[in-house]
């Protein structure tokens, strides 16, 4: 059994926990995140949201001042037509319109979008329908994806991106101009201080009334999407696991040093019996999602059902760790810890043999899966028995009785 004795991390870690009580009691001192969930979500022109608002509701209609965040999920339609002082995202099962006026990013996704209003920063529309008229003004970038798009504004500064089955193209572009479609029109009229480059089956002649700044140029699907040789893939690939592994380090670390018993226990979980922790992992796995989701079928079961699965992703991220710290106390023949720098050896080497692993084609996945269910079992393990399986914990020797003076 791995025993620490009390370390300077630990010492220090733990004496910083008022500071998490701390930032809890000033919790409520921070900005108001509203949630909502009703039937229709509106907004007179003389009303003010001073909050940041997520809000769930069947129909949306909004012509008053919103001076935060504001997240939409609407069932059915969404007429936006007020002011927006920051960040808007909106999804809509239906007929979006975007008529008001946006001073940052928006983000919009639904069936139909239109947009006429002006926004101040970046626009990203999505869906089957996507219309841009030439009411509307964009600031920066434009990014449009779906079916058919029309894109009939203007951008003040910024490119415009097009991906879509049918592109028809108008208004005035500041700069450059990307088109992907199996059909492209450029309206007479269409004024592109940049270049032109499109992918497209058939060549695309502008007329005369089209004016380009830029260059015409066209591009295969080919060229479109970048390849990559089996050397970058692998190089990149190694970039990510050492990224990846590194943070898992640092999180290690900060585990290690506030909660020493549960990793310990975890660990000696895994020696004494990696096959049980492995059963319990994976009946956990499979079997908390299905249980948060019965729990949030209920409208007061759906604030639980987000905490269990904000732990079960903790579990998971965690489990893997303790795998690679217990991997690490075999590699390294590491019984009994009287430092904490055996113990962060342990850790950096079981880290670096797992990630590793993970790169070996076809069985790393394999690795990363069985390191996932074994620690995970082993985390559930201690949490709901409070020991290690088989084992018990060596008892304390008994005191020596005081030697009496002679």
């Amino acid at each position: 059994m791995i025993i620490y004795r009390r370390s300077t991390l630990c010492y220090y870690l733990r004496r910083r926990l008022w500071m998490a009580a701390f930032l809890l009691l000033w919790a409520p001192c921070a900005p108001a995140i509203q949630f909502e969930s009703k039937e229709a979500f509106t907004t007179g022109e003389a009303d003010v949201l001073d909050d940041e608002y997520w809000v769930y509701a069947k129909s949306t209609d909004l012509a008053g001042h919103i001076s935060d965040d504001l997240f939409l999920l609407t069932a059915t339609t969404s007429v936006l037509s007020g002011q927006f002082e920051s960040e808007l995202w909106c999804i809509s099962g239906m007929l979006l319109t975007l008529s008001g006026t946006v001073s940052n990013d928006a983000r919009l996704m639904g069936r139909t979008v239109e947009v006429t209003g002006h926004i101040g920063s970046a626009l990203m529309a999505g869906g089957s329908a996507v219309h841009v008229t030439r009411e509307a003004e964009i600031n920066k970038d434009v990014i449009l994806v779906g079916e058919e798009l029309i894109f009939e504004g203007t951008t003040l500064d910024g490119r415009l991106f097009m991906a879509g089955n049918k592109v028809t193209l108008s208004g005035k572009i500041a700069r450059s101009v990307r088109l992907i479609a199996k059909d492209i029109v450029v309206m007479p009229g269409t004024v592109i201080e940049g270049d032109l480059v499109y992918t497209c089956e058939k060549e695309l002649i502008l007329g005369d009334k089209v004016v380009l700044n830029g260059e015409l140029k066209r591009k295969e699907m080919s060229e479109a999407i970048p390849t990559t040789t089996p050397t970058q893939n692998w190089a990149r690939s190694v970039a990510l696991q050492v990224y990846f592994c590194a943070a898992a380090g640092l999180v290690g670390l900060v585990w290690l040093g506030v909660f020493p018993r549960f990793s310990n226990r975890s660990v000696n979980c895994i020696r004494q019996s990696a096959l049980r922790s492995a059963m319990f992992g994976l009946l956990t796995l499979l079997g908390l999602p299905a249980v948060c989701s019965f729990i949030a079928v209920t409208v007061v079961g759906l604030p639980l059902a987000g905490v269990l699965m904000a732990l079960y992703l903790l579990g998971i991220y965690v489990g893997k760790i303790m795998a690679a710290f217990a991997l690490g106390t075999i590699a390294t023949r590491l019984k009994n810890a009287t430092r904490m720098s055996q113990s962060v050896t342990a850790l950096f080497v079981g880290l670096l043999l797992l990630y590793g692993g993970e790169l070996i084609p076809i069985i790393g996945p394999y690795i990363s899966f069985g390191a996932v269910i074994v620690g995970l079992g082993a985390a559930i393990t201690v949490i709901f028995t409070g020991r290690t399986l088989g084992l018990q914990a060596p008892e304390e020797p008994p005191e020596l009785p005081a030697l009496s003076e002679q």
